[in-house]
Formats: structure tokens, C-alpha cells, sequence
């Protein structure tokens, strides 16, 4: 509990005006016991560590991370361990105050994409958005070129539309594994953050989260945040 109340103090100092509040619970369920009190206390995102204890060397999400991603019907941010350690450098500057500098967003035209989207719209101290489409499907050359045309116009009409906010892009079409691709594409234009919404095309309306952002989330290098859908009303 000391530790908890150091760790709040630590945090209001840093950040003007922020409000810290401490939550302890008893519970065989961390991970429910987490999505429980979020719920409660009405947050709209949760920020978890990629990592926990007893972690084996090459898996990069914890169990509880893990489970929280499978589970949360709220946004999630997942911090990997080695970007945030030692808050110094330019490595706090890109994940810490600046972490919306440089945003990788993979959209595939689905609702969960425009979800994301939208929210991207509305959020304050955006720099630069860099647009992603991967091409994933398609059984000749020409089918695949098609595609890749096709997302390449879909992308240019998206880019006038933030433009409209005030908001910089460049965009990027590329054939391939999504998740890999995405996963990629972070590393070589060195971004800030993932943000990716939560389904793709073709999965489950009753499944919580797609393939795609469960293995970017899982496997990248960068923070990512899981945009959820919101949920329709009767």
C-alpha cells in the first residue's frame, strides 16, 4: 500500500491537476477483477504493462495483459516495459507526453476501422496520423493490383477528411500479412502508438476482439491502443 500511495504522489506531481485514486481488491481473478472496477468507476480506457511476472523470454504480453485485451468492452492501451523504462531521452518524449506525435492507424474500410477513426478526429494534440492498408487477399496479379488501386483511392478520400480537422497524414498500402505488415511498418516509420480498432472484416460480431489487433497488440514493439466499437443500443 505504501508503495501504491508513493506511486500516486509521484503522478500527481508530474501532470497539473490529475486526480489519483487508489483501488485494492481481493480477487483470484486479476484480470476480472480489473475490467470490474473500470466498469464501476465509468473509464474509458484502461492502461495495462506487456508484461507481468514469471513472464517466459520472447512472449511479449503477460496473462493478465493478455486476458484484459480478450475481455475489456473499453479501450485499451498496452505500454511495453523496455519503452517505458527509464523515462528519459527521447524514448520518454515519443511514449510519454508525445506519445500522439507520430500515429500508426491500419484501417480496412470496416466499421471498426471508421470507430477508430472517428475518435481519432476528436482527439486533442494529434501530430501526424500515418494511414495503413494491407491488401491481404486476392488470387491473380490483377486481382491484387485492383486491391491495392482500390485502397490507395479509399485512403486518398480519408486523407482529405482529416485534413478538414486540421490533422497531418501520409498513407501506405502494402500486400501481405496484416498484423505482420502493421507490426512492420511501426518499426520502420518509428511511431509513437498503434491505434487500431478492435474487429476487422469478417469476424464474429459476438467475439470482443479480431485476429489482427490481437496479434499486433500481442507481438509489436510499440504502445498500441485497441479501439472497442460502441455498443448499439435497443
Amino acid at each position: 500500500m505504501c508503495s501504491l500511495r508513493e506511486e500516486k504522489n509521484h503522478l500527481e506531481k508530474l501532470v497539473k491537476d490529475l486526480k489519483v485514486t487508489i483501488e485494492v481488491r481481493a480477487s483470484s481473478d486479476t484480470a476480472g477483477a480489473i475490467l470490474e472496477t473500470a466498469e464501476e468507476k465509468g473509464v474509458p480506457l484502461i492502461v495495462v504493462g506487456a508484461r507481468g511476472s514469471s513472464i517466459v523470454e520472447g512472449i511479449l504480453l503477460g496473462s493478465v495483459s493478455m486476458a484484459i485485451i480478450r475481455r475489456s468492452k473499453m479501450n485499451v492501451l498496452v505500454m511495453r516495459h523496455k519503452i517505458t523504462e527509464g523515462l528519459t531521452g527521447k524514448t520518454y518524449e515519443m511514449t510519454c507526453p508525445m506519445i500522439l506525435s507520430r500515429i500508426l492507424c491500419p484501417i480496412d474500410f470496416s466499421p471498426s476501422s471508421d470507430t477508430a477513426i472517428n475518435l481519432l478526429k476528436s482527439t486533442k494534440g494529434i501530430g501526424e496520423i500515418i494511414l495503413l492498408n494491407v491488401v491481404s487477399h486476392g488470387e491473380t496479379e490483377s486481382e491484387i493490383k485492383n486491391a491495392v488501386e482500390d485502397a490507395k483511392e479509399r485512403i486518398e478520400r480519408l486523407r482529405g477528411d482529416l485534413s478538414v480537422h486540421g490533422i497531418e497524414t501520409r498513407s501506405i498500402v502494402r500486400i501481405g500479412n496484416p498484423a505482420s505488415e502493421i507490426i512492420e511498418v511501426a518499426d520502420e516509420e518509428d511511431v509513437s502508438l498503434i491505434w487500431i480498432g478492435s474487429h476487422g472484416k469478417g469476424w464474429f460480431r459476438e467475439l470482443l476482439i479480431g485476429s489482427t489487433a490481437y496479434d499486433v497488440a500481442m507481438n509489436a514493439r510499440k504502445p498500441v491502443i485497441i479501439i472497442r466499437e460502441a455498443e448499439s443500443k435497443a
